[in-house]
């Protein structure tokens, strides 16, 4: 077991390491740490160990070499003109961490010298002073010395010129959690940043692209996109960017031009036979999306002319089937269907078999949208025997490449440089395997 003096040395050890672990921290939790910051986190590791009291002679020794391989590798670094500069343009830092005054000064001058090439404005910006930060005494604060300093500071508040370098210097520094880039956004001759009409417009823009979005998400998350969802997804993506009204004329500008592309695209789409036929006997959508009351007529035209010449032979075999009932052991609805196939009949009195079969179906309200067509028509095909038929045909079409680019890609992805004495055989049994799998 540690012995109580080895358990004191080991605790010596680790408060000589902390420094160490929140300058990790504190590189390591940002998206981007920028240059400015690398000056004073040095400045406040050296006054750390500076400062620091350890017990055992271990610990100490440990703290000594710290301090001088940080000093070896960091001595010179406000000699770096890059950091130097970018740490007195910080508002919270400024010179407070600076401790050669040769480095702080040659910075200043290289500062003043870039303001007297470049000015454009005689008025001068200053920062707008805030309280110094609250210490958490319950937890390691490794930025204790920066805010000592910062409050010693404010409190100095002492101007040493009138140009706008010293009356910056002079301004009290910021807190820590002040966004720079927003503090010098309020400062006169700037750099050019985003307005906040800028940044509103292009909000404006995102909600405008968010339909793309979701109609590219629609298409690519199934294994199979069917033609019987074109029409609709399309009517969807038009209505909603209908319903959108922005407020900035650039998004407007850019909706017109989406609505002109699209219409000159997408305008002639229910003239198509394959896409509106399917869509016509898609349970989950029917007729309720089309917009062309020209197309919509033709394809109730062909769906009645299909029926008239195909339901005598078509009826005959499915009344031959419901009076024999389902074969299938254990079907509870076998008698179900027999009844349901009667009814049909005796509607059939006043109007045609092909018209009320159809009118029945279009007369029936549409299915849930996460249903399957294909397998609602398997449920089906009893009721509507003819246009069950016809939707075999036109359902199963799909209606984008990107199945088979898929099989491409696992067909590249399997036959490797280790395995390219792979037969066609084999090759074509793997990829069934693997679709297999993915059910």
């Amino acid at each position: 077991m540690l012995t109580a003096v080895k358990l004191n040395i080991i605790k010596d050890v680790a408060h000589v390491l902390r420094p160490l672990e929140a300058m990790t921290r504190e590189a390591s939790a940002e998206h981007y740490i920028t240059i400015s910051k690398v000056v004073p986190m040095v400045s406040c590791a050296i006054d750390q160990y500076n400062e620091m009291r350890v017990i055992s002679s271990t610990a100490g020794d440990l703290k000594i070499n710290i301090a001088l391989e940080i000093e070896k590798r960091f001595g010179q670094l406000e000699y770096n003109m890059l950091l130097a500069v970018s740490t007195l343009l910080d508002p919270r830092f400024k010179n407070l961490h600076f401790k050669k005054p040769d480095a702080c000064a040659k910075a200043m001058s290289r500062i003043r010298k870039f303001i007297l090439e470049y000015k454009s404005a005689a008025s001068a910006a200053t920062v707008s002073s805030t309280s110094s930060e609250d210490e958490d005494k319950g937890e390691f604060d490794f930025r204790k010395h920066h805010k000592s300093l910062a409050h010693t500071q404010i409190k100095r508040k002492k101007s040493d010129g009138d140009d706008e370098l010293t009356l910056y210097l002079s301004a009290p520094v910021n807190t820590l959690k002040v966004k720079v880039l927003e503090t010098w956004q309020e400062v006169q001759d700037a750099p050019p940043m985003l307005t906040s009409s800028e940044v509103g417009c292009l909000c404006e823009i995102i909600q405008l692209l968010q339909p793309f979005e979701r109609l590219t998400k629609e298409i690519c998350g199934q294994n199979y996109f069917t033609v019987s969802k074109v029409i609709p997804l399309v009517s969807c993506f038009r209505g909603m960017l209908e319903k959108y009204l922005p407020s900035f004329e650039s998004t407007f500008s850019l909706k017109a031009e989406i609505e002109k592309e699209v219409s000159k695209r997408f305008d002639k789409l229910e003239q198509c036979s394959s896409l509106a036929i399917a869509t016509a006997l898609d349970p989950r959508f029917k007729l309720i999306h089309f917009k062309n009351a020209a197309a919509k007529g033709k394809v109730i035209n062909y769906i009645n002319n299909y029926l008239t010449n195909n339901l005598t032979n078509v009826a005959n075999d499915s009344s031959d089937e419901s009076e024999k009932g389902d074969n299938t052991e254990g079907d509870i609805w076998s008698y179900h269907k027999v009844l349901t196939h009667n009814n049909i009949k005796n509607k059939t009195k006043d109007k045609t078999k092909a018209e009320t079969e159809f009118h029945m179906f279009m007369s029936s309200p549409v299915t849930p949208i996460k249903g399957n067509a294909l397998e609602m028509w398997d449920d089906m095909k009893g009721l509507f025997p003819g246009l069950y038929i016809l939707a075999m045909i036109y359902l199963p079409i799909v209606a984008t490449s990107v199945p088979s680019e898929r099989l491409f890609s696992e067909a590249g992805a399997t036959i490797t440089q280790e395995r390219n004495r792979l037969l066609g055989t084999r090759l074509s049994k793997l990829l069934f395997l693997n679709s297999l799998l993915k059910k």
